[in-house]
């Protein structure tokens, strides 16, 4: 157990009214980019979890064990802009016995800035250090509640807080091997943002490839991260890019008339049924503009996709998580009562990402059937067609019935457009009506719209990639099911299997040689990874690494 701190007594440093929080990492090395980086995203969890403000922290102190000599840790305070706290760094005695690269940090706060008690944060095997603080990591959270609620917002009127026995939801990527970027507000102490800005975690994004490159030297590098499609983009719509060109002088067509013609007579569908948006992510941003106010509830199972929570907390909701069942299938019946409970909307992503386990069309309208029809329902099928279980539900087929539903799709996965940002939401007509009124003009680029046309028309192209993805992934998983994984069932194009090791440790020795996947701790599984399935040549070749990995660790 840490020491509890000594409190200075009152002085121009530190005023009467001062109150202190105190936080512990540890590093994975000494070297100065390690403690930097550990340093950093200590204290932004230290500042998120308490909603302090820059103006409030009156001054830190830093100690590093002896074992860490490359860099001061103050450092990283001055990286965040926190030119106006004093700071002091300490080297610890080395103990025989005391937890080996650890960085404490005890930070002084004006108590009249405090509007809860202070939460001390201690990360990854620091946690030892407070066991009293442990909440539990993955499905199977033991709480006595079926879901967990994130934490209201400090500056919502009591009445509007959560009820009694609500418990936090573990914090999302407490264990990511990149530190979120700082608060708007401690850039900018005499012009803070919003609340609800203040609580926002930025998106992590999976390592590009140029970035590797340049931070070790390689060559051949293989990203299988982000769930894209390793074959590239349709031919077609290369030649859509390269035609259209020459016209990019001119405004595109704010309507995107041709791209939702083509998606409606693809889909069996009214054109006005039809909203296109730069990537399902913008279109995410405006359902939660539209239809999320202060305080509303949004249910979403855990894990899943995290744009989700940042929509609604964007926009003052709260967000209700609802771990996923024993199989990491989708806990419907859990998702239904915590709607009944009271939200405003739920979001389904099937299959779901991370694990790539799917509902069936049984489930999801037993699932509809519990549902109020004042609730915003909104099914994300990114991965749709990569889908081959003859049980994976029609959802289009579901809108007649379902008003209330709002069904995702893409073509960043299978139609190899990423890069560009398409997405696209199938709805009643007057939902569309409603995000037609809060979206931007010019939203779609006309790159986009005319690379998204043909690549629709390119069947073969799409039916290749789905037969070459089905025949990979079996092969993915049973060759790691043989070196001793467990790989939770997938319907998508990627793979999660639990490596039984940090996957911290595991990314960054794949990543060494060339190999970059994601670490699962950023979806609250800290042994697990998941792995785009790639081509025949660098599914092999990301095995050939893993089985290198393996032997080392």
């Amino acid at each position: 157990m840490d020491p509890q701190p000594i409190m200075p007594a009152a002085s121009p440093e530190f005023p009467a009214g001062c109150d202190a929080v105190r936080g512990a990492i540890t590093v994975a090395e000494d070297s100065r980019a390690a403690i930097r980086k550990a340093t950093l995203r200590l204290l932004q969890e230290m500042v998120r979890r308490n909603g302090l403000r820059a103006e409030s922290i009156v001054a830190a102190l830093f100690s590093a064990t002896a074992d860490l000599t490359a860099e001061a840790p103050a450092a990283a305070a001055r990286q965040l802009g926190w030119t106006h706290v004093p700071l002091m760094c300490f080297q610890e005695m080395a103990v025989a016995g005391s937890l080996p690269r650890c960085i404490r940090v005890l930070l002084f706060v004006r108590s009249r800035w405090l509007h809860s008690a202070l939460r001390p944060v201690y990360l990854d095997g620091a946690a030892i250090l407070r066991p009293d603080l442990a909440v539990g990591d993955g499905p199977g959270l033991s709480s006595g509640n079926p879901w967990t609620e994130k934490e209201a917002d400090p500056f919502m009127p009591e009445e509007e807080q959560l009820p009694a026995g609500a418990v936090e939801a573990p914090a999302k990527g407490a264990l990511s091997p990149h530190p979120a970027a700082a608060s708007p507000h401690l850039r900018l102490p005499f012009l803070p943002a919003r609340p609800e800005v203040e609580r926002l975690k930025p998106y992590i994004p999976g390592k590009p490839i140029e970035d590797v490159r340049e931070e070790l030297g390689l060559q051949d590098v293989v990203k299988l991260a982000s769930n894209e499609n390793p074959w590239g983009p349709p031919p077609a719509a290369v030649r859509a890019l390269q035609a259209q060109a020459a016209r990019v002088h001119l405004y595109p067509d704010g309507q995107a008339r041709h791209l939702r013609q083509a998606l409606a007579q693809h889909l069996g569908v009214g054109m006005e049924s039809i909203f296109v948006g730069n990537g399902s992510d913008e279109i995410l941003k405006l359902l939660a503009e539209a239809f999320i106010r202060p305080g509303d509830r949004a249910v979403v199972a855990q894990p899943t996709f995290s744009e989700y929570e940042y929509a609604v907390t964007l926009l003052g909701g709260r967000v209700v998580e609802v771990p996923v069942d024993a199989a990491w299938r989708l806990d419907l019946p859990a998702m239904a009562e915590a709607v009944r409970a009271g939200a405003r909307v739920v979001f389904l992503c099937n299959p779901n990402n991370p694990t790539g386990t799917m509902v069936t069309r049984s489930e999801l309208l037993q699932f509809l059937r519990q549902i109020p029809p004042e609730v915003l329902v909104v099914c994300d099928e990114a991965y749709h067609e990569y889908a081959t279980d003859p049980e994976y539900p029609d959802t289009v087929a579901l809108l007649g019935e379902y008003p209330g539903l709002v069904i995702l799709r893409t073509f960043s996965k299978i139609y190899g457009l990423a890069g560009l940002r398409v997405g696209y939401a199938i709805a009643h007509p007057d939902l569309v009506a409603v995000l037609q009124r809060v979206r931007e003009p010019f939203n779609v680029n006309a790159l986009a719209q005319a690379a998204a046309v043909a690549a629709l028309g390119d069947k073969d192209f799409v039916e290749e990639s789905r037969r070459q993805n089905s025949a990979e992934r079996d092969f993915l998983r049973q060759s790691l099911e043989a070196m001793g994984y467990k790989v939770l069932p997938s319907q998508a194009n990627f793979l999660f299997f639990d490596s039984g090791v940090d996957s911290r440790r595991l990314f960054q020795a794949l990543l060494r040689r060339g190999v970059i996947v994601r670490s699962g701790d950023i979806f609250g599984c800290p042994t697990f990874v998941r792995v785009t399935v790639g081509t025949p040549a660098q599914n092999r070749g990301f095995l050939a690494a893993l089985r290198e990995v393996q032997a080392e660790l």
